[in-house]
């Protein structure tokens, strides 16, 4: 199968695996239910990393999943939740969030809970070597910044303006921004690794994918299978809740809203198809008539030449130039004059001809 078939099936699921709406994985509820969840520790960790192997960083052994409550050390000190948080073998703080709602304090948002990972890891009398790096790492489906509409994976680590090559990554950022319905077909591949790609379209579709692109995912996407289980097991507990229902009938607006923009994009797309096919048309006329064109002048030339050439051998005249009177005339008509110059019994007797035509 294409990567074009498979964004069509995606885009337009209506061989989707399940006709009825639900909460998709790129609900925060959802996602927290499932990957903050202690048995299902294997599933963040092949997610993880497949966004530190994209961002060129250590990968994890082992993982255990730390409490998501950050709470203020003080009166009135901000809270902070988190909506996976996790600890690896290293020592190394992992903060996970999926962020679908845009948030004009997006940036200041990331760096505050990076910052709260990293200084909370000291109590009074710690050693400053006891701290550990901190990674957040943040599923959007929109812009981090106006300025960045076609970053789809960024890294964002602390590096010194004056001192080529130094700097430190003790809190790094990865942004991975999942496209909307209608962003797929405009996605560019380069955007992500195969690997990632492939949890990308897992995290921003499912379940609202193909049973082709189901079976596509699990044979090439490690932990998919065990995922659709451990989504079919929270699905089935939680439909039944009047807040789940409510958010459902949110996401069913949100869904016809973009299923509405995919549909007009894929129409636009057909527009742009058929005006090329037509501006296409036009210039193989062109080409056809500039051809057409080019030939006739070239018989004109020729016609030219014969009748020049029809001068000397009728009346002995050599002529250097083609005369005025024969200038702008189409090909028959520079036929007719050559009729005429042996139809006349001297030079002058023709001229005349062409005299008394013209009058």
């Amino acid at each position: 199968m294409t990567d074009q078939n498979e964004e069509k099936l995606d885009l337009f699921p209506e061989e989707a695996e399940s006709s009825k709406l639900k909460l998709g994985l790129n609900n925060d509820r959802v996602f927290r239910a499932i990957f903050a969840n202690e048995k299902n520790i294997d599933l963040l960790k092949i997610l993880l990393n497949v966004v530190l192997k994209e961002a060129k960083r250590t990968p994890v052994k082992e993982l255990r999943i730390r409490n998501p409550f950050q709470l203020g050390e003080w009166n009135g000190e901000k809270e902070a939740v988190l909506d996976v948080g996790a600890v690896d073998e290293e020592g190394r703080e992992f903060d996970v969030e999926m962020q679908l709602s845009p948030h004009e304090a997006l940036i200041k948002r990331i760096a505050y809970y990076g910052a709260r990972l990293y200084s909370q890891q000291l109590t009074a009398g710690d050693p400053w070597s006891k701290l550990k790096p901190v990674v957040c790492i943040f599923f959007i489906n929109f812009p981090v910044d106006k300025s960045a509409s076609d970053v789809w994976f960024d890294v964002i680590s602390q590096k010194s303006e004056r001192r080529t090559g130094f700097g430190f990554q003790e809190i790094t950022t990865i942004v991975v921004r999942l496209p909307k319905l209608n962003e797929w077909s405009s996605t560019p591949k380069k955007a992500f690794s195969k690997r990632l790609r492939n949890w990308v379209r897992i995290l921003a579709l499912y379940p609202r994918i193909s049973r082709r692109e189901v079976a596509r995912l699990e044979k090439t996407t490690e932990g998919f299978a065990e995922l659709r289980k451990k989504y079919t097991n929270y699905s089935s507990a939680t439909w039944a809740s009047k807040m789940v229902d409510a958010e459902l009938a949110r996401l069913a607006t949100i869904r016809e809203f973009e299923l509405s923009l995919a549909r007009k994009d894929r129409e636009i797309e057909d527009n742009k198809r058929e005006i090329e096919d037509k501006d296409r048309e036009i210039e193989d006329k062109d080409r056809e008539i500039e051809d057409k064109d080019r030939e006739l002048q070239r018989l004109i030339e020729s016609q030219k030449k014969r009748f020049l050439k029809a001068i000397r051998n009728k009346f002995g005249v050599e002529l250097a130039e083609t005369p005025s009177y024969a200038e702008g005339k189409t090909a028959e008509e520079l036929g007719d004059l050559i009729d005429s110059v042996y139809e006349n019994a001297s030079y002058e007797e023709f001229l005349a001809s062409i005299q008394n035509d013209a009058k």
